[in-house]
């Protein structure tokens, strides 16, 4: 599965995911944690399948 959201902290991504289930949140989430820190401005597309990450031009 394959996501995009721009968020400035990793707690954006609940709201982004809004429309998963529970597992996907989830995942999703788990994904997001291991490419964002806090303050940062970024869009980023997730692919829980390969568990990457591609940070997308603004």
């Amino acid at each position: 599965m394959k996501f995009t959201a721009t968020f400035k902290t990793p707690n954006a991504i609940e709201f982004a995911t809004e429309f998963m289930s529970f597992a996907q949140l989830d995942e999703a989430k788990a994904t997001a944690e291991k490419f964002v820190r806090n303050g940062e401005y970024v869009t980023i597309e997730f692919d829980t399948e390969t568990q990457t990450a591609k940070v997308l031009p603004a």
